[in-house]
C-alpha cells in the first residue's frame, strides 16, 4: 500500500468521490461544515485537511478513510489506463476500486486463496460463445439451471458485489487482479438483468479481459466483444440441451406463454432475454416472440403454475466466501473489528460480530526476541 506524498494528490481523490456520488461542492460543504471555498481550495491541492476533516467527508462520500490517502491497486490503475481513463468517474468505477482494494487485502493475509491465472483468449462467433459457456459449466459440473450464479463465479475465482447505483449507471464492470477477479453488479436493475449482467461478467472473467466496464448489455450498438459475451452469458444460464428438452416437455409448442413463463423462472432470467434466446434457437419466430414480449407474466401467472422466481443479487450484495474471509481473517485477529465491518459494508454491527481467537502466546514468542 502506497500513501499519497502531496496535498494535490489527496484533494483529487476528494473530487472524484464527491462527483461518482453525484454531490455539487456546495452541497459536500454543507454535509461537513465547511465554505464551498475550502472545498474547492482542498480539490485543488492548494489547502491542507485534517484527519477530523477527511474523516468527516469520508462519512459522507461513505468511503474508508484510506480511500483518499492512498493510491488505487496497481491492477485497477493499470486497466484504466490500457482504456483511456485515469480517473474513476462513475459510483461504479468507484466502488470497483473499492472492494479491488478490499479483495487484494484478502488475498494478501491468506482469507482468499490465489487462483491460478488463465490465459486470455477471445471468442469470435455465436458458436464459440455457445462452446465456452458449454466448457465453463463443464468446468463447474452443473448441468441445469444455475441457482446462485454469484456463488458460482466464486468458484472460477470471480467475486461478484452488487449495489444500489444512481439512475444512469452502467449495468456492471470487472478488472482482473493478481489471484482473483472482481466484479461489480448494478444492484437497481430488475433481478433478471443482474444475474444476466453477472454472467457477462463471467465471460470477461473466463477470457481474462483486464478490464472493462459494460455501459448497457441491451444496447444494440454495444461492441461486438460485448454482443459475443451477451451469448455466452444466455447460454450459461440457459444451455440449449436443457432449453430445448424443457420446451418440449412442457409443450411449448401448444401453450408458448406458459412454456416461456416456466423457463424463465427455472433458469432465473428476464422475458426479454427468454423470448430472444428462445427466437435463436428456433423454438419460436419473430411474430411468436412479438406477442410473447407484449405478454409479460404477471404475479399471478406465477402463483397459478407454483413457480418462485428467486431474486439474487439484491443489493447490497456480497461475496459468500469473501464474507466467509472477512469473518474468518477477523477471528484469527488479522483485521480489526472496524475493518472487518468496512470490508463487510457495514451489513453487520460491531455486536453482531463472532468473539476472536484467543492469541497462542507462541506467535507473540518472535516479538520478545527481537526486543
Amino acid at each position: 500500500m502506497r500513501y499519497f506524498e502531496t496535498w494535490e494528490q489527496i484533494g483529487t481523490r476528494v473530487a472524484q468521490a464527491r462527483e461518482a456520488r453525484g454531490l455539487t461542492q456546495a452541497q459536500l460543504s454543507s454535509s461537513v461544515g465547511l465554505d464551498r471555498t475550502a472545498i474547492a481550495k482542498i480539490e485543488r491541492g492548494r489547502r491542507s485537511i485534517s484527519s477530523l476533516e477527511l474523516g468527516q467527508i469520508s462519512n459522507v462520500l461513505s468511503l474508508p478513510l484510506e480511500w483518499f490517502i492512498t493510491e488505487p491497486p496497481q491492477s485497477v490503475v493499470s486497466r484504466r489506463s490500457d482504456q483511456l481513463d485515469t480517473s474513476p468517474s462513475t459510483s461504479l468505477d468507484l466502488e470497483l476500486e473499492r472492494v479491488s482494494r478490499d479483495v487484494e487485502l484478502l488475498l494478501e493475509i491468506g482469507g482468499l486463496p490465489k487462483e491460478d491465472s488463465r490465459d486470455p483468449s477471445s471468442i469470435r462467433s455465436h458458436s464459440q460463445a455457445e462452446d465456452l459457456a458449454t466448457s465453463v459449466r463443464t468446468e463447474l459440473g452443473e448441468s441445469a439451471a444455475i441457482p446462485n450464479l454469484q456463488l458460482t463465479a466464486e468458484r472460477l475465482g470471480l467475486y461478484a458485489f452488487s449495489f444500489e447505483m444512481p439512475a444512469g449507471t452502467s449495468d456492471g464492470a470487472y478488472v482482473l487482479l493478481e489471484g482473483a477477479g472482481v466484479a461489480i453488479i448494478n444492484g437497481s436493475m430488475p433481478a433478471g438483468r443482474r444475474r444476466f449482467t453477472l454472467a457477462h461478467e463471467i465471460g470477461h472473467h473466463v477470457l481474462s479481459d483486464a478490464y472493462s466496464v459494460d455501459h448497457s448489455l441491451f444496447d444494440d450498438i454495444s461492441g461486438a466483444h460485448e454482443r459475443l459475451l451477451n451469448a455466452f452469458a444466455i447460454f450459461l444460464l440457459m444451455p440449449r440441451n436443457v432449453t430445448v428438452k424443457l420446451w418440449g416437455d412442457a409443450e411449448g409448442h401448444v401453450d408458448p406463454r406458459g412454456a416461456t413463463i416456466s423457463l424463465a423462472a427455472y433458469f432465473g432470467v428476464s422475458w426479454t432475454a427468454a423470448c430472444a434466446h428462445l427466437l435463436n434457437l428456433g423454438l419460436i419466430d419473430e411474430d411468436r416472440r412479438t406477442i410473447l414480449l407484449s405478454q409479460p407474466p404477471t404475479r399471478a401467472d406465477y402463483i397459478e403454475r407454483a413457480l418462485v422466481f428467486q431474486e439474487e443479487l439484491i443489493p447490497p450484495s456480497l461475496p459468500p466466501r469473501y464474507s466467509a474471509a472477512v469473518i474468518g481473517s477477523y477471528r484469527r485477529n488479522k483485521i480489526t473489528s472496524t475493518r472487518a465491518l468496512e470490508l463487510l459494508h457495514h451489513t453487520l454491527t460491531e455486536d453482531e460480530l463472532p468473539e476472536t481467537y484467543e492469541l497462542p502466546l507462541e506467535a507473540l514468542t518472535p516479538e520478545f526476541n527481537e526486543s
